[in-house]
């Protein structure tokens, strides 16, 4: 799998028109040269430990751990993770 950043596509592709919500009709091969040649990108990671959600009512591992009574690791991940952005000593 390639992970590719889709709006800097759409904006090459949207690029140069009068109206970029009336995309122009490119063939599937152009657009699928055009997803091969993108460079590929690494997503940050968060993790819990750096979560700003870690221990609030919009923290998910919050919600396992009562749920399930168990405990969640500091390195556990989840699709709502944000990244702390004051400096909070670990």
């Amino acid at each position: 799998m390639k992970i590719i950043d889709a709006d800097k596509l759409i904006e090459k592709l949207s690029a140069n028109l009068d109206n970029p919500e009336e995309f122009p009709v490119i063939s599937l091969g152009t657009i699928m040269r055009m997803i091969a040649n993108e460079q590929e990108v690494q997503p940050e990671v968060v993790r819990c430990k750096d979560c700003k959600h870690k221990g609030t009512r919009n923290c998910v591992a919050h919600a396992l751990t009562v749920a399930f009574h168990t405990e969640v690791k500091d390195d556990f991940y989840c699709g709502l993770v944000e990244r702390r952005t004051d400096e909070q000593p670990d």
